[in-house]
């Protein structure tokens, strides 16, 4: 359990930072899809592609990194690996369902505007 515990600062601060890097973009988006700008066209292609190859590609791979990485600790229960990468799982299985909505969404528009 202390190893787990050990690990888990690293676990949680990974995963926030790969995940919270969309952020920034989708502040972008919001202010210029409620506030009409002009630059919404640019910002709705640029973020929806970001948070996507983030959401899909960037963040499962780390998190399965981390996953294999507990793995190899002798010292951590087999249960307590379960539970990280059960999280693991719900987590990125959120992240994909998002990204890949919004990427339909972003189609929809896209169709509207042709």
């Amino acid at each position: 359990m202390y190893l787990l515990l050990n690990n888990m600062p690293f676990i949680f601060n990974t995963v926030l930072l790969v995940g919270e890097s969309t952020n920034p973009l989708l502040i972008a988006w919001t202010m210029s899809k409620y506030k009409k700008y002009e630059i919404f066209n640019k910002i709705n292609k640029l973020t929806t592609y970001s948070y996507a190859f983030i959401r899909m590609f960037c963040l499962p791979i780390v998190s399965a990194g981390t996953c294999y990485s507990l793995y190899k600790q002798p010292n951590v229960s087999m249960t307590q690996k379960s539970i990280v990468t059960g999280l693991a799982l719900i987590f990125n299985g959120g992240g994909i369902y998002w990204a890949n909505n919004l990427l339909k969404g972003y189609w929809k528009w896209k169709r509207k505007q042709t």
